[in-house]
């Protein structure tokens, strides 16, 4: 699978600083799930590049996002691979088991990104 997302970078340039505004929200690919496999992507945004994210909170779709293997993906500019938003939730926001490896990833904002949110209800886990 190859994916090219096509984001319009906007640059501001002040005399003292610079200012860059990025393409938010445009993440690559957003995986809820247990026991994926996601392999040889390319990929070119601003945003997460790759993100495993907890389950839904009804959990329909699974109860904890888990056992993940992410490798061999290549990666323009973005924010990274990604774990998270993990917020407090009253049924748990779960990610476990998430190995990335073997991924390149070209002039990142950042290239490893855990993403923790706070929350005053629950619990959530990244193991």
């Amino acid at each position: 699978v190859t994916i090219f997302i096509d984001s319009e970078v906007t640059r501001i340039f002040k005399r003292i600083s610079l200012d860059v505004t990025y393409a938010l929200n445009t993440d690559g690919l957003d995986i809820q799930s247990e026991n994926a496999t996601i392999y040889n992507n390319v990929i070119t945004n601003y945003d997460d590049a790759i993100v495993a994210k907890p389950c839904n909170a009804a959990m329909t779709i699974c109860h904890c996002s888990s056992n993940m293997m992410i490798y061999n993906n290549t990666v323009t500019y973005s924010t990274g691979l990604t774990i998270g938003s993990v917020s407090p939730s009253v049924n748990t926001e779960c990610i476990r088991n998430i190995t990335f490896r073997d991924s390149t990833v070209h002039q990142p904002l950042k290239a490893i990104y855990v993403k923790s949110n706070p929350g005053t209800e629950g619990d959530a886990i990244i193991e």
